[in-house]
């Protein structure tokens, strides 16, 4: 699973990991759109998405409607380092050991996401 690390200049959530993409739905656009876009402009690839729930909003995503999507891609991801300070490649275990130590190293929507993604997916960890 990649993760990243929001920008320092974030408004919300300086300097906290989060999932590895994420973006606002612009005017005219609808999620199924805006995912693939995000990809693009926040990792630099192209890559199919496939929707996987949409979460209403509440305190923990800062009071946003989310949906939650997964890819699957061998390119190589380019950060946009205006977003993006670092990034990481970590197991599904890994992850769920680390927020279990250090929720507040996590954005709030992220430990939201991953907790839904590890209870409803068929995931090895």
């Amino acid at each position: 699973m990649l993760i990243h690390k929001r920008s320092e200049t974030k408004e919300e959530f300086p300097s906290v990991w989060t999932s590895s993409c994420s973006g606002h739905v612009s005017s005219g656009e609808d999620y199924d759109e805006t995912a693939p876009r995000e990809l693009l402009e926040e990792l630099g690839i192209t890559a199919p998405v496939e929707r996987l729930h949409k979460f209403a909003a509440c305190d923990d995503t800062s009071q946003e409607f989310t949906v939650l999507y997964r890819s699957f891609s061998d390119t190589a991801v380019r950060p946009d380092p205006v977003e993006i300070t670092e990034i990481r490649w970590l197991s599904i275990a890994a992850v769920r050991d680390w927020i279990l130590q250090s929720p507040e190293d996590f954005s709030p929507a992220f430990r939201l996401l991953f907790g839904w993604f590890r209870q409803t997916q068929a995931i090895s960890e």
